[in-house]
């Protein structure tokens, strides 16, 4: 059973997320997904890493 101070921090998590963080949702076809998620293996990352990579690269070029 969590502890109060568990409870606490676990609140403390969830508002900064509301507050400091956005939700972007993408809708794939699982053989996508599945195909990117294996590529970003093999090269030792992960999708949201190449994800937020891809949107800074991109938000950085809009800018030029």
């Amino acid at each position: 059973m969590p502890t109060k101070h568990d409870r606490a921090t676990q609140e403390a998590r969830i508002r900064y997320i509301a507050e400091k963080r956005k939700r972007f949702t993408l809708n794939l076809a699982p053989e996508e997904f599945d195909s990117f998620r294996s590529a970003c293996e093999r090269n030792c990352t992960t999708p949201t890493t190449e994800i937020r990579r891809f949107m800074a690269e991109y938000a950085k070029g809009d800018q030029q």
